[in-house]
């Protein structure tokens, strides 16, 4: 509880956390006055799929560079070894430093959609099951985003190296992935579909949008072709299943392990 409590401080009176509500809401604006001219009968789930490709391109910087900055500024502080010398384990730490940042992150962001969400009834015809299913998805992705956060900024020496390897990451997550599956797409066969399908999946960008449009009704997993069958072997909520319990348990595995070797080391 107390590092729930010192996160929400420190995170409200830091500018980050403001700057990143501002920019989403600002861009999520301009989306909902766009939404008026949707079909009806799409109107809401593209307004939220929309939504959700922009949250993608903008909320893993921010989230990666808020989520690495405290747990930086604890190092700089010294406020890590005092932890370590007195009461905790660096697994302790990181854990109840991990809960804390993804307890405010998330807790901020479903604050920020709530508004949005009431914005856009104003506009729109909203669905509450839909409204749901967005919300998982982004949370998701920030769950991750944050978990890389916290492993970037234990991995770091200073803040020019954490703002270098925040920015890569986030080049690699968001853009790189992707302009390298296109280039792999034409070569993919019967053969090999399966084989593209695994790497594919484990890219949480693509299982969280695949999630995300199969819940919203856009995408059908019952009239795929032959090769798209092969592709996607399984639901697309069992891919986001395995998503959300993998992807943050292997990142704080890797950060407590290089954390501890640093540990040692120093």
């Amino acid at each position: 509880m107390n590092y729930m409590i010192k996160e929400l401080i420190e995170s409200y009176r830091s500018k980050g956390l403001w700057l990143m509500m501002f920019v989403l809401f600002i861009t999520s604006i301009f989306i909902l006055s766009a939404s008026k001219s949707y079909p009806a009968d799409l109107g809401f789930a593209t307004f939220l799929l929309n939504l959700f490709d922009m949250n993608m391109m903008i909320l893993p910087i921010f989230a990666i560079l808020i989520s690495a900055l405290s747990v930086f500024n604890e190092k700089e502080s010294k406020s890590l070894a005092m932890i370590l010398t007195k009461k905790d384990s660096m697994i302790s730490f990181l854990f109840k430093k991990s809960l804390a940042i993804q307890s405010v992150m998330n807790i901020s962001y479903i604050g920020l959609a709530l508004i949005i969400l009431v914005l856009a009834k104003l506009i729109i015809v909203i669905d509450f099951k839909a409204s749901l299913v967005f919300l998982i998805s982004v949370l998701t992705l920030l769950l991750i985003c944050n978990q890389i956060g916290i492993f970037v900024g234990m991995f770091s020496k200073t803040k020019l190296e954490l703002m270098a390897y925040a920015i890569i990451i986030w080049f690699v997550l968001v853009f790189l992935l992707d302009l390298i599956f296109l280039f792999i797409i034409p070569f993919v066969t019967y053969d090999n579909a399966k084989i593209f399908g695994i790497f594919y999946f484990l890219d949480p960008m693509h299982t969280i949008r695949i999630f995300l449009e199969h819940l919203l009704g856009l995408l059908s997993t019952s009239n795929l072709s032959a090769l798209m069958s092969d592709v996607i072997k399984l639901n697309p909520v069992i891919y986001m299943a395995l998503t959300v319990f993998l992807w943050p348990l292997v990142i704080f595995g890797i950060t407590v392990l290089v954390s501890s070797r640093g540990e040692a080391n120093d």
